[in-house]
């Protein structure tokens, strides 16, 4: 086996490991861009190499946006507590009566 073919296999194995990141990274991606998608763990396949060096700022760009979402989420989960603690203040109707609330103060 020439040289030559094992540096052109090793090549081709890092681009290989190269587009599988890449295309974690836009499958990541694509559910951070969806408001309405729903994320949850991630954990890398098995089968993938460590974070190639040219990608390393995508993955911190990526990480960022991720911890970005998850402090939305946190702040939106408050918002959620804090409109049923309120609800649950209201008092049960009574059958047959009248109920008003009071939304302005």
């Amino acid at each position: 086996m020439s040289p030559d073919s094992s540096e052109t296999r090793e090549a081709g194995a890092a681009r290989t490991d190269l587009d599988a990141w890449v295309t974690e990274f836009e499958r990541l991606e694509r559910s951070l861009d969806d408001e309405h998608g729903l994320f949850s763990g991630w954990e890398p396949p098995a089968s993938l190499v460590p974070i190639p060096e040219s990608l390393r700022a995508r993955a911190e760009r990526l990480l960022a946006r991720q911890e970005q979402r998850l402090s939305e989420l946190q702040t939106r989960a408050e918002d959620v507590k804090k409109h049923l603690r309120a609800l649950n203040t209201v008092p049960p109707a009574k059958e047959h009566a009248a109920v008003f609330l009071d939304v302005t103060g």
